[in-house]
């Protein structure tokens, strides 16, 4: 088998035994326990995804503050 492949199978298994779990092809995450309820597992945040899947695609994130001011002429520059 070659390298990717075993790869693949690897990060399968991993997503089956539920030690990570898949967010998009390519994307992954571990999930934490809670500290008050250990029983509980939590994903990553949906803030932290979205500037990893920014910076991998070569997107720039813009606060709303931002964006807003721009959009109402407070602001002359463009986010």
């Amino acid at each position: 088998m070659e390298l990717p492949r075993l790869i693949n199978k690897a990060l399968s298994r991993l997503v089956q035994s539920g030690e990570i779990e898949r967010i998009e092809r390519g994307i992954y995450a571990r999930p934490k326990s809670l500290v008050m309820a250990p029983h509980v597992m939590v994903s990553t945040s949906a803030e932290n995804l979205a500037r990893y899947w920014a910076k991998l695609n070569g997107h720039v994130l813009v606060h709303q503050t931002d964006e807003a001011a721009y959009r109402l002429g407070l602001q002359l520059q463009a986010p």
